[in-house]
Parts: C-alpha cells; structure tokens; sequence
C-alpha cells in the first residue's frame, strides 16, 4: 500500500479514488491507518448514501490493530454518535480517548507545558472539549434510559 498516495488523493478530494487505489492494497498491508482512512473515506465519497456497515466496521477494524489510537478511537466515537446515534456505544471511547491523552500528557510534553503557556492552554482547550463531548454522550444517554 502506498498510503502517502492515497493521502494525497484525500487531500484533493479524490475520496473514490482513494476508495479504489484501498481496494487493491493487499490484505497482509492494511494496518490501523488503513482502517481509519478507509472509514472516513467511506463516509465523506457519498454522504447521502454509504454503506454504514462497512464505515463501522473498518473504524472499529482501526481501533482492534491499534487500541492506542487516539485518531481512530475519536473517529469512531463521532461516528458512533453522529451516524449512528448510540450515545451509549460512543461514550467508551470518547473516555478512553480522554484516559490516553490525560496519560501522555506527563510521559511526553510535561517539561515543556512547564514553561509554555501555549501548550498548556492548548492541552486545557483539548481537554475541555473532550470533556464537554463526554458529557453531552452522558447526558444524551440518561436522557435515553428514562
């Protein structure tokens, strides 16, 4: 799989012939990026009328390859929550995107969040959207169980 070419007919929106170019990547090459870039092609080549089924499945295929895929396990989540409409479903993952980015964060950028404001705003504001998503899904799913 050349993935460099098919990102570039992304970025050109070329979503079909993504879709095609996927189609011929041998089976023993599809890996969780894969999986994300195909469910999200899925969606975006034909928003009236795509296979839903297939969108699920190759987001959920992403998150099995790479369960620390913060990119995949958002995705899913929206698409669970947006296309789908199963806030109950969607809310695991938008939690265990806040758990593995919450988790990063001292491993990786807390030097440098020390001593930059920027990046500690940034962090705040992903945080707090993430947050605001988790309990929008909470909400939403309450409301469905009374």
């Amino acid at each position: 799989m050349n993935i460099e070419s098919i990102k570039s007919e992304i970025r050109n929106k070329n979503y079909e012939l993504a879709i095609q170019m996927m189609d011929q990547t041998p089976s023993e090459n599809r890996n969780s990026e894969y999986y994300l870039l195909r469910g999200i092609c899925l969606q975006v080549a034909n928003p009236l009328g795509f296979d839903i089924q297939d969108a699920e499945s190759s987001l959920k295929k992403s998150v099995e390859l790479e369960p620390n895929n913060k990119d995949a396990k958002l995705e899913l989540a929206y698409f669970l929550l947006n296309v789908k409409h199963d806030p109950s479903s969607a809310k695991k993952y938008f939690l265990d995107v806040l758990k593995i980015t919450r988790d990063e964060v001292p491993e990786s950028i807390a030097t440098i969040m020390e001593h930059t404001k920027e990046l500690k705003e940034t962090y705040s504001s992903f945080a707090n959207t993430l947050k605001e998503q988790a309990e929008i899904v909470l909400s939403s799913d309450n409301n469905n169980l009374e």
